[in-house]
C-alpha cells in the first residue's frame, strides 16, 4: 500500500479529494527522465 487510495470523501473541510495523477516511480524529470518509471524512485516512495 502507498499513500491514502484515491478517493473524494476525505473528512477533510478544505481537501476536495485524494488522487493518483500519475503511476508511482514515473519521473517529472527530478529523478530521471520525464515520463520514464524510474525503479530507484518507486522503491523510495514504497519505503
Amino acid at each position: 500500500k502507498l499513500g491514502r487510495p484515491p478517493t473524494l470523501r476525505t473528512g477533510e473541510a478544505r481537501i476536495d479529494g485524494y488522487l493518483w495523477v500519475k503511476l508511482p516511480g514515473e519521473s517529472d524529470g527530478c529523478a530521471g527522465a520525464p515520463g520514464t518509471f524510474t525503479p530507484s524512485y518507486a522503491y523510495d516512495l514504497a519505503r
